[in-house]
């Protein structure tokens, strides 16, 4: 589920480069002094939303509810409470709830685009997702999510669109990887290729882009750089089945034509 937003005020003074916990202690000191600021307690519940504690971000956002009943953020945030614990409805009515107190709300629209997906109302997830892409059009996690969306359904060609859209926005390895996935499937191996080239010269240690690049060379008989690729992949995600398998087979086949592989 897509991460949450917190209150752009004045009280997030603290600096990127410090240590989230800090960011804890932080709002912990100043809402001991400040009990009722429910802006405090949106932003700490955001911090323990995005480092996996999501139980210590809902008492926050609870305990905000009170004093702002009102607050779009804190409505879409108590959605994404919902729908971790599958309370679909609940989640759905927070969500929208949210976009009526703030029409323009790209992560409320993009959350309950999720929602209507992950419960099969698909028509329902393409509006709202397009919606936030009308919306926010040059933002990449917009594009992106939209370009997954018609990704599973395999709507390969519609899929690239927006993924083109969004490294057009700014470059990103989730994009560069989505447009190599989409033109395997459409049987453009070079135009893949060409992707996950771009995704690792952006990050070496995106394990996706060494798989798939890693298969495409394997499949057109550069079977020595696609062990090396699939070998780059294995070191980061060594648990995956289908890249091991795949090595595998790719390193046996080569020790039976050179000996020498073994």
């Amino acid at each position: 589920m897509l991460g949450v937003v917190g209150v752009l005020a004045a009280v997030r003074i603290v600096t990127r480069n410090r240590d989230w916990r800090d960011e804890i202690t932080y709002y912990r000191a100043t809402l001991a002094a400040e009990p009722e600021a429910a802006g405090l307690r949106i932003n700490l519940g955001a911090v323990y939303w995005n480092h996996m504690q999501p139980d210590a971000a809902e008492r926050e956002w609870r305990a905000a509810l009170p004093t702002s009943p009102h607050s779009a953020l804190l409505l879409n945030n108590l959605g994404l409470v919902y729908a971790r614990k599958k309370q679909y409805g609940d989640a759905v009515d927070c969500f929208q709830r949210s976009m009526r107190l703030r029409p323009n709300f790209t992560d409320a629209h993009l959350n309950l685009g999720r929602v209507e997906e992950e419960t099969g109302k698909i028509p329902e997830a393409e509006l709202q997702l397009r919606a936030a892409a009308v919306l926010a059009p040059l933002s990449v996690q917009t594009r992106n999510e939209l370009g997954h969306f018609y990704f599973t359904h395999g709507r390969w060609r519609e899929a690239e669109e927006q993924f083109r859209a969004s490294v057009a926005s700014i470059a990103n390895t989730t994009a560069y990887d989505g447009i190599g996935d989409t033109n395997v499937r459409l049987g453009r191996r070079d135009v893949a290729e060409q992707a996950y080239r771009q995704a690792l010269a952006l990050d070496d240690a995106d394990s996706h882009a060494h798989f798939g690049l890693a298969a495409i060379l394997a499949s057109t008989g550069r079977e020595g750089e696609a062990l090396a690729h699939y070998q780059a992949g294995l070191r980061l995600d060594p648990l995956n089945p289908e890249a091991r398998s795949a090595f595998d087979r790719l390193k046996s086949n080569l020790s039976h034509v050179n000996p020498s592989n073994k």
